[in-house]
């Protein structure tokens, strides 16, 4: 197969589960204690504030993925609008912030699988010791390259199943909190600063929406299940945090998400004790397992995006064209696959959770403030072969803002990353 072969496997349900699916496991499974011990009541308002910052994004990605729907997404969108220097700048961030965002979510998987099997501590001892945490991030990694290895159409197959199931488990508990939720329990709201702080915190929860373009080759008719998928998933995981933050605050005394977090520095999983004051044992459960689909599900498809992205600039000679090469029988750069797996492992072994969340988020405020401007110079310049199918409403207004939140909110990005 040639490097334009691409096989379109991804049908509009594999597409929209490709963003769900990456942004449900840091948005509810990770980062919700942390949350609210940081801006109380407002954790829900933080989340809703990035949801609305990424639907800026999310409206210009989709006008610019049905002009075109090429592999790399956002940075294919840039280096074509804003020429190589930006596209590079735009690649190089994309790629290295979906590795990292990889690697954030692996160990939060392996901080699920700990907790499940009851595992704590190190292996090794002196300077090759490892944590139990990493040590199963990086075979639950090595596990998932080799899904990504062998084709988009089974990585499309498995995200339908483990979104469902996610969406069924969030429902339930929703209900369920519902019942015993009230608003004398909700903590005390904080300043402006600090919600905005909380969002830049959890803007790593925003990342999967942008990744359906970079697989935009791989979708049938992307002109209509594109902008579907990367509206509709904005949308729906962000009625989904904010529902389950205000649940989470409102169905637990006063203190209780913060004595969880004290109490188990090592491995804070609130949403799974909240589960188990809601409901016992059967709700816990059930939300230890769906934390395990969860953060599987966004290391997944980071992994498949992500090495689109390297396929991309590869195609551009911003990196070697060598990794350009399909697999004969999988249909899938395998050669982009296994270096981008090899940086997700690296990573997992030198970052901790905070520095890996805060270098995702950061990279790609910075990507998604690029997108817009590439949309409005692309409207602005209006070369005969840009016709999208879908268009911005109240241009050149959005797009503007977009650029500008997603910029601001760099300046609340964690300091180290």
């Amino acid at each position: 197969m040639s490097e334009e072969d691409l096989a379109k496997d991804l049908g509009p349900v594999a597409a929209l589960t490709i963003g769900v699916g990456t942004m449900i496991g840091a948005g509810i499974f990770v980062l919700p204690g942390e949350a609210i011990l940081n801006a109380g009541s407002f954790a829900s308002v933080a989340f809703v504030l990035g949801g609305v910052i990424a639907m800026f994004t999310a409206l210009s990605a989709s006008e610019l993925g049905t002009a075109m729907p090429r592999s790399g997404g956002a940075y294919y969108y840039v280096n074509h609008a804003l020429g190589p220097m930006f596209g590079s700048v735009a690649g190089w961030a994309n790629w290295l912030g979906l590795a990292f965002a990889s690697a954030f979510y692996m160990v939060g998987f392996g901080r699920y699988i700990a907790r499940i099997f009851g595992l704590a501590g190190s292996v090794g001892s002196g300077p090759v010791s490892i944590t139990v945490v990493k040590l199963i991030a990086l075979v639950g990694g090595g596990c998932f390259v080799a899904v990504n290895y062998v084709g988009a159409k089974e990585t499309g197959r498995l995200q339908n199943v483990i979104v469902v199931l996610l969406i069924a488990i969030l429902t339930v508990f929703t209900l369920l909190g519902t019942l015993r939720a009230e608003p004398s329990n909700l903590p005390p709201a904080t300043d402006v600063v600090t919600t905005l702080e909380t969002t830049g915190l959890i803007f790593v929860s925003y990342l999967g929406f942008v990744q359906i373009t970079s697989v935009a080759e791989e979708i049938k008719d992307p002109g209509t299940n594109l902008p579907r998928a990367v509206i509709g998933s904005v949308v729906i995981v962000t009625v989904i945090y904010a529902l389950v933050l205000v649940i989470m605050s409102a169905a637990v005394p006063k203190g209780f998400i913060a004595g969880v977090v004290s109490s188990n520095a090592e491995n804070p999983i609130a949403v799974v004790e909240v589960g188990q004051y809601i409901q016992g044992a059967v709700m816990g459960g059930a939300l230890l397992f769906g934390g395990l689909l969860a953060t599987a599900s966004s290391a997944n498809a980071s992994i498949l995006a992500s090495s689109r992205i390297n396929f991309a600039m590869g195609r551009d000679y911003i990196v070697t064209p060598a990794l350009n090469e399909i697999h004969g029988r999988f249909g899938t750069p395998y050669r982009a696959i296994g270096i981008t797996g090899g940086l997700i492992l690296l990573f997992i072994v030198v970052g901790d959770l905070t520095l890996l969340s805060g270098a995702a988020s950061g990279l790609h405020l910075i990507i998604y403030g690029l997108l817009n401007i590439a949309l409005i110079v692309m409207r602005h310049v209006a070369p005969e072969e840009y016709t999208p199918e879908f268009i911005v409403p109240l241009y050149p207004l959005l797009p503007i803002l977009g650029a500008v939140s997603s910029f601001a909110l760099l300046v609340f990005v964690s300091g180290d990353a």
